[in-house]
């Protein structure tokens, strides 16, 4: 069906394509009931429908709801703010492999896993974690650090 279709052009781009919940067509005809369905299961069905979308209206709500809060959370420098989208999001898993076939063949994936948990964490941690992988063989004295760059270490 086309946008130019002259029985969508008389109803709602939103509704049922089958017309209203309360029977009445908003362009496009209601189909036939099957033979031998009684009017009332009918509207029951029709009825089960309607809660049905708003049960999944409802649904999408909340998910765009907690989104938009992880998202509020992982902006800004807030501990509040951090110590909340901690809670939210899933750890990596442990890597523990068997052998060293294993270590080989899982590292990668596991390292790039916690490389996005902890820069979700704090943004941050993307920009300490490209400069240990620059720099590798340089000490770090923690004393000499900011009190933030103190806590990200503490926290990995």
């Amino acid at each position: 069906m086309s946008t130019s279709d002259a029985n969508l052009a008389a109803g709602s781009p939103q509704g049922s394509p089958y017309g209203s919940p309360n029977g009445q067509s908003q362009g496009v005809p209601m189909p036939d009931a099957p033979a031998g369905l009684p009017q009332q299961q009918l509207q029951g069905v029709q009825t089960e429908m309607a809660e049905l979308m708003r049960m999944v209206a409802t649904a999408a709500t909340a998910a765009a709801e907690a989104a938009k809060a992880a998202t509020g959370a992982s902006q800004g420098s807030a501990p509040d703010r951090k110590k909340e989208l901690y809670k939210l999001i899933p750890k990596p898993a442990m890597f523990a492999p068997g052998d060293r076939e294993q270590e080989v063949a899982q590292w990668r994936d596991w390292y790039w896993s916690l490389k996005q948990y902890l820069t979700v964490i704090d943004n941050k941690f993307g920009d300490d974690i490209a400069y240990v992988e620059r720099i590798n063989a340089t000490e770090v004295d923690i004393d000499l650090l900011e009190d933030e760059e103190r806590h990200r270490g503490r926290f990995l």
